[in-house]
């Protein structure tokens, strides 16, 4: 089969990986995210999300 002639599905966005960091407060996060060597590369970047845990979480 000719592979160009496949459909392809447009994406907005590749996910690269992941890093899950604990650290102190949400400065700290920032600048242990930009030690990240893609925020130099320019158009990558990094997301810095918080991770909320909950003893009330369902099992």
């Amino acid at each position: 089969m000719d592979a160009s002639r496949w459909p392809v599905r447009r994406v907005r966005g590749v996910l690269g990986g992941v890093y899950v960091i604990d650290v102190e407060d949400n400065d700290r996060a920032h600048e242990v995210a930009a030690m990240i060597p893609d925020t130099a590369v320019e158009g990558l970047g990094v997301e810095v999300r918080p991770i909320i845990f909950s003893e009330f979480t369902s099992k």
